[in-house]
Formats: structure tokens, sequence, C-alpha cells
């Protein structure tokens, strides 16, 4: 069985976890520097007016050098207060909000220090969703290639953001955007419920398309 090596992302694409549910062991990178064009701290939903991009602040900005453990969040606004509402004012009518809300809100009234126990939480609620049994661990130093057998190195794979997918579900707004691909996990959950799970099994395969197109 293959241990999956990727990162902790802040509600991370439909991608992300297309390609990442199905791994049983999961390493989560922490002692590779950041650098600018890192997607951790940043997540696409629908909103009203089109694909939302919501970030999270941090500390010395994206142009950073430190360690992804040492990246701070910066608190001198109250976004998070502005990505609930953000989520709230997009999702609200969608068939699951309801349902997830309750346990989805307090996350956005934690002050964690550093980005990545943010990421963690969030993380672990959305797989706590998705029914994921596996079990996850942490890097304890950086190694730039794990080209040994048994390994799958997806840092820096999935960044994120609309794109054109092979897939479709109801999404929010669809009627005044069109379906938009690929935005955060969120887009799913609060569209499919847990029938999430299933549709990522099946990559969003053919069973998906048609069941939209009826």
């Amino acid at each position: 069985m293959e241990m999956l090596i990727t990162e902790y992302q802040y509600f991370g694409s439909i991608d992300y976890y297309k390609n990442s549910i199905n791994y049983t062991y999961w390493n989560i990178e922490l002692y590779e520097k950041w650098e600018k064009g890192h997607f951790l701290n940043r997540c696409h939903l629908m909103g009203p007016n089109g694909p939302l991009l919501l970030s999270v602040p941090l500390e010395a900005g994206r142009g950073q050098k430190h360690l992804l453990k040492d990246v701070k969040i910066s608190y001198r606004e109250h976004w998070g207060l502005r990505h609930w509402r953000s989520i709230h004012d997009a999702y609200r009518r969608s068939p699951w909000f309801e349902y997830y809300a309750p346990t989805l809100e307090p996350l956005f009234k934690e002050r964690p220090v550093y980005l990545m126990d943010f990421n963690r939480m969030t993380q672990e609620w959305v797989l706590a969703q998705l029914k994921w049994k596996g079990e996850m661990g942490q890097t304890k130093a950086f190694q730039e290639q794990y080209a040994q057998e048994g390994y799958a190195d997806k840092r820096r794979a999935y960044h994120g953001g609309p794109m054109e997918v092979d897939y479709r579900y109801p999404q929010v707004f669809e009627d005044r955007h069109g379906f938009k691909g690929n935005l955060c996990i969120l887009d799913l959950l609060f569209c499919e419920g847990p029938a999430a799970r299933g549709f990522l099994d099946d990559g969003g395969g053919p069973y998906r398309r048609l069941a939209y197109l009826k």
C-alpha cells in the first residue's frame, strides 16, 4: 500500500480530494519551505457573482520563506468572520448547508497561531464528513524526493481553482454562471452531501454526468 505525501490544505480542491481519498496512509509535509505559489491558504467557492477566492492572511505575507510548520496566521482583520459570512451567503440555500453548518461554523472562531494547525483542523473536519478511515502522520524532516517504491509524492500537485473537468453535479448559481469544476471541497459537500464520498470514489464518472443531465 502506497503512502501519500501531501500538504494540509485550506479546504482543498475537489481534484485534491478525488486523487487522495483512497489512500489509506497520509504523511503531511511540514518541513518544506513556503513558496509564493503554494495554494495552502486559499480556496475557491461559487458565489452569487461567480467563483470567489477566500484567502487566510499570513504574517510576513505570501513571499516569506519559513518552513510550512512555522507560517503564522495574521489576525489584524476579522477574516474568520468574513470567510464564514461568504460561505453562508453562497451556500445557505444549498441542499446540505444546514446539515454541515453547525459543526463547520465553529472552525472559523478558532484562533490558532500557525496556518498548518488551522489547515489540519479544516482537513480533519472534511475527512470526517467523507468517512475516511485511514491513518495520518506528519513528516519529521524535509526530503527532496520520495523516489523509492511505496510512496506517492503529491506535494504541490493540486492548486485548486476553476478549470475544465469531465464531471458535473448540480451547483449553486449554475443558472447564472454555468458549472465551474474543481472548486473547494465545500462546494461538493454542500451540493451533494454524504453522496460526495461516492462521487470522489468514482471520480465523478459517467453516472454523475448522466444523473445531472436527467
